[in-house]
């Protein structure tokens, strides 16, 4: 369907300079939307050896699969990114839509949708981005903000064969040793933007990797891939599924006590994963093994949870099976860290992520888990910009008792090596675990609410410009934008879309008031002809080269040019309309993008 195209990083620093300095939204996060840091709260911790301003931010997924994206989640107070998850399958065909979300997530997408060399280039960009806001202090909007340090963390899988490959051991070696990608990166820059941009971030980019076990991984894969990326120098943290709780502790919590009886469980799933013995076995002779080293093993609750394919959501082609995230996970994961940690008889670091949000952020931090990542509730109202609200009551909520740390207030679990700790972390995992799974914030019936919509059709112009789908993007592919014009009226803002940071996950749709789809349905935009020519031929779209407009629409492709007598629309193929009203359409559309205040001019080199 849609293929994502990385932006060039010269694009990208000529985007964030502009609107940093033009004092809006940058990445198309608002600032009310930005995090300010409060100056006498200390809510760092240590993750793997390198410090972080705070524990939140991006779980493995859509928002950190691009650089723009890592942008607009620090500047919403992300300091701890989980990469989106690398493999050596790096040419997927993700069936489409990948993503529903209007409550609870249901998604069929599960690894990077660029090739290797693309994802290790992006996420060299994202640290460079990462560097200038920490440098500039945000354009200077950040500047009493008193530690705005950020950790990126990788995310990898499947198999020991892929990790071992040498594909994978170039893209790991590329972000420990990124140097030379960096340097490739300066030398696309002009003059103006090099002294802006300042020296790139040096040392590696990475200390720590998440290993993702995807369902039906076996236990000794799953140990031997650990094992070797400990002998590789890296800090590992594994993810666990919530199969580690068994069929029927599963289906009684999702099934009978919080109501989501449509939901099934595959067997297969538990009959092939983890079991809770086999990973406190593996994890205590891993664990071994990383103190010879000298290097931190954690385990992260949890990764999505696989159930029997919906066949009214996804086609066949997204396979048998789908994955869940959101609500319904919540007391799911929390049982089987609970279960864990029970049976686990040492300290170690743990951390989470599966329905995390704002409303039980406060409590989930409490049990001591640390970094805390999120992804459904970012493809919510507001997107990245909710983990804002997020961080303002963490903040609150250590003022209102009196703490000014965040070691301070999780008492014995922020000095994990103190005598008792590790059975309070035990007491207060069990005590969320039984309080979550009773709760009706994560019940079927207050959960499975949709967004509401109206009996309106969206338009290509002229919809309600309610915003709503702009954050909804977990790409960052729609924007704003002023259409120029006509004599005598008023300019009238738009909805667009970067056709090349969208990958048609649906989940603009889903939040959509009205029908229809924004990123089918609005003007869409290519950074140059070879993307607009690669792009599916039943999607109109535009690009601008040298101030000509090309554009591709039912099928038809026009070029609007300057000649001495005037603007001149020429083209190939059947008119969908009559041309004096392509040529209006033409006219304003090119009009409004060479004015240049907008994202795909600043993006295409057209703008400013």
């Amino acid at each position: 369907m849609s293929e994502l195209r990385p932006f060039p990083f010269a694009a990208l620093l000529r985007r964030l300079r502009h609107e940093l300095a033009a004092g809006g939204p940058v990445f198309e996060l608002p600032r009310k939307a930005w995090h300010l840091p409060d100056p006498e709260l200390d809510l760092s911790f240590s993750h793997a050896g390198r410090r972080a301003a705070n524990p939140f931010g991006p779980a493995a997924g859509p928002h950190t699969q691009l650089a723009p994206n890592l942008v607009q989640g620090w500047l919403a107070g992300a300091r701890v990114f989980e990469l989106k998850t690398l493999q050596v399958l790096d040419r997927l065909q993700i069936a489409r839509p990948c993503i529903h979300a209007p409550h609870y997530a249901l998604n069929v997408e599960w690894s990077q949708e660029l090739s290797l060399p693309e994802s290790v280039c992006e996420y060299q960009k994202a640290a460079w981005l990462l560097e200038i806001l920490q440098r500039t202090r945000a354009g200077g909007a950040l500047s009493n903000a008193a530690d705005l340090a950020t950790v990126l963390d990788l995310s990898v899988g499947y198999s020991l064969d892929g990790i071992r490959s040498a594909a994978m051991s170039q893209a790991l070696a590329g972000l420990r040793d990124p140097a030379t990608g960096l340097a490739e990166l300066a030398a696309e820059l002009p003059a103006e933007l090099r002294d802006w941009a300042g020296t790139p971030p040096a040392g590696a980019l990475a200390d720590c990797v998440t290993l993702s076990t995807f369902h039906g991984c076996p236990p000794d894969e799953i140990e031997s891939i650990a094992a070797h990326l400990l002998d590789q120098g890296w800090s590992v943290i594994i993810k666990f599924n919530p199969t580690l709780c068994g069929l029927e502790d599963v289906r009684r919590i999702l099934h009978d006590q919080l109501g989501y009886t449509r939901l099934e469980p595959d067997p297969a799933a538990f009959a092939q994963d983890l079991e809770l013995d086999g990973a406190v076995a593996l994890m205590g002779r891993l664990l071994g093994r990383a103190r010879r080293l000298g290097l931190s093993l954690g385990a992260k609750f949890s990764n999505t949870f696989v159930l029997q394919r919906d066949a009214d959501l996804f086609p066949p082609e997204a396979g048998a099976y789908m994955y869940l995230s959101g609500a319904p996970l919540h007391p799911l994961a929390l049982r089987a860290a609970a279960r864990y940690a029970g049976a686990f008889p040492d300290p170690l670091p743990l951390s989470f992520s599966a329905g995390l949000e704002r409303g039980n952020a406060v409590e989930t931090l409490r049990c001591g888990f640390a970094p805390l990542t999120l992804c459904t509730d970012l493809l919510r109202r507001g997107g990245q910009g909710r983990l804002s609200g997020l961080l303002a009551d963490v903040q609150a909520r250590l003022r209102a008792d009196g703490a000014r740390s965040l070691q301070e207030w999780l008492g014995p679990l922020g000095r994990p090596e103190t005598p008792g700790a590790w059975a309070e972390t035990r007491r207060r995992l069990e005590r969320a675990a039984d309080a979550a799974a009773g709760d009706a914030r994560y019940h079927a019936r207050s959960v499975m609410k949709p967004p509401r919509q109206r009996e309106t059709v969206l338009e290509r112009l002229d919809c309600i410009n309610c915003d709503l789908c702009l954050p909804a993007c977990p790409n960052g592919a729609l924007f704003g934008w002023n259409l120029m014009p006509a004599p005598g009226e008023a300019p009238r803002r738009q909805i667009g879309v970067l056709a090349d940071a969208c990958n048609a996950c649906s989940n603009c749709e889903t939040w959509c008031p009205e029908q229809g789809a924004p990123w089918r349905v609005k003007e869409r935009w290519h950074q140059d002809l070879a993307s607009l020519r690669a792009a599916p031929v039943e999607l109109d779209g535009f690009c601008v080269a040298e101030g000509v407009l090309t554009g591709r629409i039912s099928g038809c492709w026009l070029t609007l040019t300057t000649a001495p007598a005037g603007d001149c629309l020429a083209w190939e193929g059947e008119l969908p309309d009559a041309p004096e009203t392509l040529l209006e359409r033409f006219l304003q559309v090119r009009d409004s993008f060479l004015k240049g205040d907008n994202p795909a001019a600043l993006l295409s080199g057209e703008g400013l």
